[in-house]
């Protein structure tokens, strides 16, 4: 998992975010959850709202896990435990 460790919003290249949009556009789905040693990472391109509601069982954790994209969508690319993947997902679902 070298290359999904943790960095801040402010340093997230908009390449990896892109990259990542294109990976989700390209299965048809806006949200992958990939499990890897007992982690879940979660990759997600998702309206603002719906992003505030997956981020926020991570209180201040959620720093540096997503990066804001143009036309008020986010990216989130997150490494998480997975009870806390779980309740992301479940939030994710919902609406507000």
């Amino acid at each position: 998992m070298n290359a999904l460790k943790k960095i801040s919003a402010d340093q997230m290249p908009t390449d990896r975010a892109t990259d990542i949009v294109e990976r989700l556009k390209a299965r048809n789905v806006p949200i992958a959850l990939i499990i890897d040693d007992g982690l879940a990472v979660i990759q997600a391109h998702v309206p603002s709202g719906q992003a505030a509601r997956m981020l926020k069982p991570l209180g201040r954790k959620a720093v540096g896990q997503f990066y804001a994209m143009p036309r008020n969508m986010v990216v989130i690319d997150a490494i998480v435990s997975l009870s806390k993947a779980e309740r992301m997902l479940a939030a994710g679902r919902t609406t507000a």
